[in-house]
């Protein structure tokens, strides 16, 4: 889905602590917007990218704030991938089904996967994870 060269990218870093989370959640937003996504297709983009920013810091961050968690945004001609490399032990595998008793844990890589239209997973040195969004073709006015 990401072939060819991206038209830009964009790199941040930052501590691996929950109050982190929001403003780097707000970067991949404005960076959403600059690549063209607007409405329904950004606040999905937002969402997914905002439950992998968590989780980054939740479960791939053994040191707390002493981690950093590293965000690569890449703006292609039809599509975005926003990448989450964090610097924990990495993960086993990913999920197949959301949990079934009422936990409030456990859903947010069916969540990434329900509102974006590729993601992927590496787990080699901590975990990276690539959300892919699709950039719909605007209309002429």
């Amino acid at each position: 889905m990401l072939s060819g060269r991206p038209a830009w990218v964009r790199q941040f870093a930052f501590p691996a602590t929950s109050a982190s989370v929001p403003a780097a959640r707000h970067k991949v937003e404005e960076l959403g917007v600059q690549a063209g996504l607007r409405g329904n297709d950004l606040f999905e983009l937002v969402l997914a990218a905002g439950e992998g920013l968590s989780n980054a810091v939740k479960h791939g961050s053994p040191r707390g704030e002493q981690d950093t968690v590293t965000v690569t945004v890449s703006c292609y001609r039809d599509v975005l991938g926003v990448e989450i490399r964090d610097q924990g032990p990495g993960m086993l595998s990913s999920p197949l089904h959301p949990p079934e008793d009422a936990s409030s844990e456990g859903r947010g890589i069916h969540v990434m996967r329900d509102v974006t239209d590729d993601i992927r997973f590496e787990c080699d040195c901590g975990t990276c994870l690539l959300l892919v969004k699709r950039i719909p073709k605007r209309r002429a006015r």
